[in-house]
């Protein structure tokens, strides 16, 4: 509630506030809402559709800007971006990972241009594929004021005029109920549990439930809509119609493709009509590999316009004739209507799904070094696994057989190069040494860090011999025992311990080698 202290799980915040800005912009036609949240009082369409920011190639961008306005709408820093709602900047590249998207998105500036746009692999930051344009919607559904700035658009809540709903959000909305009685229950103990909860803590009067639209309220923002009623059982009321829908679950092909093409292609030609939802593009493009397989006819649904989506609309096989309609949305399960001849299939009915759930990623193994590569400049030491010390110069694309990849460049003695792929910078570290010194860059090919790299093992081999030996002569019988020990001598003829024997002729051994 407003008026309690515990907030909202990031979660719900996120949902919230990416659903108004979709809803209020027409990316999204279709709002399912529990009473509690339609009952609630927000701002008018236009403040949401400002919450969210676009950035296409080749604009130009205030880096400041954006970075404000990402804070502003819920984004944080990190040092490198492994889930939605992240961002981080290194001087002109900026990752950003935008709520609701599959990957990551790495800007790269030229000065105030955005010169570069392209989607990356978060695991090996390894690009996938450039793009034109981008939007990152916001997690917060008020914005917050960082560090005293303040958008035009974003004020303090008390700033913030609340006196719309969320049926004013878009214009001709039809408003459906399902179940109204219980609903209308609902609706009762939800303002009953608010005003008990406001006056526990501590308030007086309904001045808290204002937040929301009262009985009275919303009973008349209701009659103003066009609105269906749906009922699970048939109820007979003298002012209203009734009338019955008939429904059944589609049959489910576990990855039978042959069959479903067979079903589907059957029913088109009885006449009927049939759509296959996908959740995302990835599953359309599938679909339309499938029915270009089976050569059975289809064509696109209404989803949003992208160059992938054009592709799949020029590609449809359909022209006039009865076909399969593909479309965007988030149906694992399908539905039939026997009377209006139609079937809806979701992803589930043609193929085994697992369960539904949040599987937590992985940290990379590049993130410990991007703990560093944050404040990575170029002429910084860094230090690799095999071939030593070098000189950071750099990001840079190369393309070699057709595929570009983004790769670290280094400098080495006799100003040689070295270049890395990010997918591989679990062999690189920053290199720390006292502040001021600059260490020899070591060569390409050579033996010297080669040698250095024996020398440590040698010592950390040495070191648990030492701990071997240490652990023997103590286990070993002490005075009094039945067993005695004959003392070793040193070249002075003085008495020298077994331990101390062994640790002067590694000495000795690890001087002789350098």
């Amino acid at each position: 509630m407003p008026w309690q202290d515990a907030a909202p799980h990031a979660e719900i915040l996120e949902t919230r506030a990416v659903t108004l800005w979709r809803y209020s912009t027409g990316h999204t036609r279709v709002v399912v809402a529990p009473i509690a949240a339609a009952r609630m009082r927000l701002a008018e369409a236009a403040f949401y559709a400002h919450q969210a920011r676009s950035v296409a190639r080749d604009e130009s961008v205030s880096l400041d800007d954006l970075v404000a306005h990402l804070r502003r709408v819920g984004y944080e820093s990190h040092d490198m971006v492994e889930m939605p709602g992240q961002f981080t900047v290194r001087g002109g590249i900026i990752d950003i990972f935008p709520a609701e998207a599959e990957r990551p998105v790495r800007l790269e500036l030229f000065g105030d241009s955005v010169e570069s746009l392209r989607e990356f692999d978060p695991n090996t930051q390894r690009s996938v594929r450039p793009i034109e344009h981008v939007t990152f919607p916001p997690l917060l559904e008020k914005p917050a004021s960082v560090f005293g700035l303040v958008d035009e658009h974003s004020a303090d809540a008390e700033n913030i005029s609340r006196g719309h709903s969320l049926l004013d959000l878009h214009e001709n909305t039809v408003v459906i109920l399902d179940e109204p009685e219980a609903i209308a229950e609902a609706s009762r103990k939800f303002l009953e549990s608010a005003e008990e909860s406001f006056r526990v803590a501590g308030n007086s009067g309904g001045v808290g439930v204002s937040s929301y639209l009262i009985t009275g309220d919303w009973d008349a923002l209701l009659s103003s809509r066009a609105r269906l009623e749906l009922e699970r059982l048939a109820v007979s009321r003298e002012e209203f119609e009734t009338r019955t829908m008939q429904t059944q679950a589609p049959t489910r092909y576990h990855g039978n493709i042959p069959a479903f093409m067979a079903e589907a292609s059957g029913r088109i030609a009885a006449g009927e009509n049939v759509l296959l939802a996908a959740g995302n593009l990835g599953e359309l493009e599938r679909f339309v590999d499938l029915c270009h397989e089976y050569e059975v006819p289809y064509r696109l649904g209404d989803i949003e316009k992208n160059p992938t989506s054009a592709r799949l609309a020029e590609d449809s096989s359909a022209g006039s004739v009865p076909a399969v309609v593909l479309c965007r949305a988030p149906f694992t399960d399908g539905v039939v209507f026997p009377d209006s001849h139609l079937t809806i299939y979701g992803t589930g009915d043609l193929f085994e799904t697992l369960p539904t759930g949040t599987t937590a990623r992985r940290r990379p193994k590049t993130a410990s070094f991007f703990s560093d590569f944050s404040e990575l400049k170029a002429g910084d030491y860094i230090v690799h696994v095999d071939h030593g010390i070098g000189q950071f110069e750099g990001l840079h694309q190369i393309e070699n057989g057709g595929a570009r990849g983004e790769f670290m460049r280094l400098r080495y003695a006799d100003d040689a190069r070295l270049y890395v792929p990010l997918e591989r910078l679990d062999l690189v570290q920053s290199y720390r040494a006292v502040e001021g010194a600059k260490p020899n860059l070591d060569k390409l090919g050579g033996t010297t860090w080669t040698a250095r790299t024996f020398n440590d093992a040698a010592w950390t081999a040495g070191i648990r011999f030492l701990r071997g030996w240490a652990l023997r002569l103590t286990s070993q019988p002490r005075l009094g025992s039945r067993v005695a020990r004959t003392p070793r001598k040193g070249p002075d003829g003085s008495p020298v311990s077994e331990l101390q024997l062994t640790r002067n002729r590694l000495n000795s051994d690890f001087a002789a080698r350098g």
